[in-house]
């Protein structure tokens, strides 16, 4: 062994064991969700010289320090793998935690519906919002019910949210993509305004197209240079791909 060789390396052991006793209760207290504190969830070898991750095989870890066992370490080995994931679950709601803002508004979504339009948030990402808007009465779009995707960022409500229509429509304000031009997604946004703001006007504009604030240039065209044929093709295209 090394230290046969060298004396001195056997005091400096000890010294480390020593060391080891008294800080290792503080670095492994885990009375608390380790992953909420900061703490990666990564578990010691009995050696600590090796990290690997928690994994099924763990679900009982063996912490075989001869020189020191501690009341901690002794908490740890009777933990299993349904504690830790239940933690680890704990952790990641609060990171993910929304804002009260986002919360007030998806729970009056849910109590108060708006007539004709549905929002559900993912459950994956409550920012990520499924939606779907019935085309008004006495449209080119009555009938049909539209698919859209709308998304929160992360300075909402200081920006507005990001919105786009995944049923194809043809429709002078929406361009092949699904983007909208619609003014209070743009310049006249406010913080004031809420989803269901945005969710209202989207389904007035299906009401009241404006080919004089195009973005798609080609049916806006066909919008001003025959009305009546424009409307006739978005009742074809409601019929053909909005039809439930």
């Amino acid at each position: 062994m090394f230290h046969k060789y060298h004396p001195w390396f056997s005091n400096c052991y000890q010294i480390f064991i020593v060391l080891l006793a008294f800080f290792a209760p503080r670095l492994l207290d885990f009375s608390t969700c380790p992953a909420a504190v900061g703490y990666p969830p990564y578990f010691k070898d009995s050696d600590f010289t090796q990290a690997r991750p928690f994994t099924v095989k763990d679900a009982k870890p063996r912490y075989d320090i001869h020189a020191h066992r501690s009341q901690n370490l002794a908490y740890l080995n009777r933990q299993n793998l349904q504690d830790y994931q239940t933690c680890t679950a704990i952790a990641q709601t609060v990171q993910m935690a929304l804002p009260k803002r986002i919360i007030k508004e998806t729970e009056r979504l849910m109590a108060e519906p708006v007539p004709g339009i549905s929002a559900v948030p993912h459950e994956d990402n409550l920012r990520y919002f499924d939606v779907q808007i019935h085309g008004p009465a006495q449209s080119p779009y009555e009938g049909g019910v539209f698919s859209l995707e709308l998304f929160l960022p992360d300075d909402y409500p200081m920006t507005p949210p990001k919105i786009r229509f995944l049923t194809k429509i043809f429709h002078p304000n929406v361009d092949k993509l699904g983007r909208i031009c619609l003014d209070v997604l743009k310049n006249n946004w406010s913080p004031a305004l809420q989803i269901r703001t945005i969710l209202l006007s989207i389904q007035a504009l299906l009401g009241a197209p404006n080919p004089d604030d195009p973005l798609a240039a080609d049916v806006a065209k066909s919008w001003k240079e025959d009305e009546q044929a424009a409307i006739a093709t978005a009742k074809e295209w409601t019929a053909k791909y909005a039809t439930p």
